[in-house]
């Protein structure tokens, strides 16, 4: 077990060095911070505008970076002939991708984590129908530089990698600001008449389990980009999790078209090709809806199993699969 977690550990550090990660994640929380600028006349619907908008580009570019990410840190140990070395020591072959697929999840779950913090800040921002709050978002791009800032200083004077030291330091950034933007508008709103005002405000209770969802979406996509990583190259690797990804986005209406409502051969399709739908809940915010606490932990079952599954297999293709062969060339 101490070798599982030494794996992982080392897995999760090296994709959070890649610079493709802090690129892609601060080009998320950037963006999402731009736009509550651009709606002006969304007829009360701002708020649904900018959480939708920012959480499907949080799973686009999470999407590419757990399939960057994966490839990098799983499939050059594999053509450099350094997981020679590591199973020549007292590790197996199942332990070696149950880690590595263990220690990408964790990234991509840091990464979501990040990226709906961003999300929600830059969606309150959006509260008013006629502006967005510009001291709000001050502090949003504040919670951005400083820890830029931070790993740039700590990489100046000790040579400690910029990416990683950010991106920890965005762990005590965004949680602060996200804090303190909430319960500023918050406070905001109820001096402008409370519940019976103008200006739609979604309770954090209401918003935290659509932003879980999209984290447990990011999960399954780095358990996909991992254990693909593990028996495919970089631009096979990408073009099945392209495949995967778009399928999902209409597996549902299409599955039930094909084979009807109660189909299991339908269902069955329908758990192997996630449906990233079920892991979408903007809609239950907008029709003043609440998600209820059964369907997350039913999704986050439903994860915890696919994972499972898929580490599974991708092991038992794994257990034949010849080593370092690129290094002989």
């Amino acid at each position: 077990m101490q070798i599982f977690f030494h794996i992982a550990k080392n897995t999760f550090r090296e994709c959070i060095r890649e610079p493709v990660y802090f690129l892609t994640l601060l080009s998320v929380l950037f963006v999402s911070g731009l736009m509550p600028a651009y709606t002006f006349f969304a007829f009360n619907q701002q708020m649904i505008m900018v959480l939708d908008n920012s959480l499907a580009l949080t799973l686009l570019l999470g999407f590419l970076t757990a399939a960057l990410c994966a490839t990098h840190c799983i499939r050059r140990e594999l053509t450099n002939g350094t997981v020679l070395l590591l199973l020549s020591k007292p590790v197996s072959r199942t332990v070696f991708i149950a880690a590595k697929v263990a220690g990408v999840n964790l990234a991509m779950a840091l990464f979501g984590i990040y990226c709906v913090m961003g999300s929600a800040m830059a969606t309150y921002s959006a509260y008013n129908i006629y502006t967005f709050d510009g001291v709000a978002l001050l502090i949003y791009f504040a919670a951005l530089i400083i820890p830029v800032i931070f790993g740039g200083l700590r990489n100046y004077f000790s040579g400690a990698s910029f990416s990683a030291n950010s991106i920890y330091a965005f762990g005590a950034t965004l949680p602060i600001a996200l804090v303190t933007v909430y319960f500023r508008l918050s406070s905001i709103l109820w001096d402008q008449g409370g519940p019976n005002s103008i200006n739609r405000f979604f309770a954090f209770s209401d918003l935290a389990p659509v932003l879980i969802l999209i984290v447990l979406a990011l999960m399954m996509i780095g358990t996909i980009a991992a254990a693909f990583a593990t028996l495919f190259p970089f631009l096979i690797n990408l073009i099945l999790c392209v495949g995967i990804f778009l399928l999902g986005l209409v597996s549902g209406p299409w599955l039930k078209f094909v084979f009807g409502e109660d189909s299991f051969r339908g269902e069955l399709l329908a758990a192997i090709i996630p449906d990233w739908q079920i892991f979408w809940m903007t809609q239950a915010l907008s029709a003043e809806a609440h998600v209820p606490a059964k369907y997350i932990f039913y999704s986050i079952g439903y994860m915890i199993v696919y994972s499972i599954v898929l580490t599974l297999w991708a092991t038992v293709c794994f257990q034949n699969t010849e080593l370092a062969k690129d290094s002989r060339t």
